[in-house]
């Protein structure tokens, strides 16, 4: 969602996930797992709650951070892509228990 709201990137999801080299192995086809599926509508309407002016809606990656890389096992998220600046997760996540 960083990046749909990035002046940078295109304007929708589809169009941020379509563009060439973004996201290796998306495809439209590829079937979405029904717990992936939920956290994905989970994550837009905490989008469109903050949005909307809620200021607690559950951000767990601050608006400036559009750039990441991945190890294998986490993703490393960045606000330049130079890649100095990490994210250190320290808000809280609303998937924690």
């Amino acid at each position: 969602m960083n990046r749909v709201d990035d002046p940078r990137f295109p304007d929708t999801v589809l169009e941020v996930l379509e563009a060439p080299r973004q996201f290796a192995g998306y495809k439209a086809e590829y079937p979405v797992l029904p717990e992936l599926a939920a956290i994905a509508a989970d994550v837009l309407t905490r989008y469109y709650a903050e949005r909307d002016g809620n200021t607690d809606a559950g951000r767990v990656l601050p608006a400036d951070y559009i750039f990441f890389t991945g190890d294998g096992r986490n993703n490393h998220f960045f606000s330049e892509w130079k890649g100095t600046s990490a994210y250190d997760w320290t808000l809280t996540n609303p998937y924690d228990d």
